[in-house]
């Protein structure tokens, strides 16, 4: 029998919001080993989910994304835009991670967490 490690997940997010999005996944998916804003201690986290609420601007989310990665170097990254999207261009915004949700459900979520740790990417930021 072999076993199954669970997929490590850092939250960033206001803490209501991060156990919300926290409840919902594991109510979902058992095998996740989530953990909040503090961190995971020594362990790097699979996949690092930052829920950005009312993006406004590209070069502040890509100046704290820089950090971010610095900390998490071997993470991927998921980024939930939470609110109203207000984005002046028409491109989608060019940021390093593996993954954009624009107000996503949480089978969402899920569905992008498992895509993202498979090795794919995902973009979801229709209004």
């Amino acid at each position: 029998m072999e076993l199954i490690s669970k997929k490590s997940i850092l939250i960033i997010a206001p803490s209501l919001i991060a156990e919300s999005l926290s409840l919902k996944l594991t109510s979902l998916d058992q095998n996740l080993d989530i953990n909040f804003n503090n961190g995971t201690g020594d362990k790097t986290p699979d996949l690092v989910i930052w829920n950005v609420l009312n993006f406004q601007s590209e070069d502040l989310i890509r100046l704290e994304l820089l950090k971010l990665r610095e900390r998490y170097d071997e993470s991927k990254f998921l980024i939930i835009l939470s609110g109203e999207l207000v984005y002046e261009a028409n491109t989608t915004p060019s940021l390093n991670a593996e993954g954009f949700l624009l107000n996503p459900s949480a089978e969402k979520v899920l569905e992008s967490i498992d895509t993202i740790l498979n090795g794919g990417r995902v973009f979801d930021i229709e209004k």
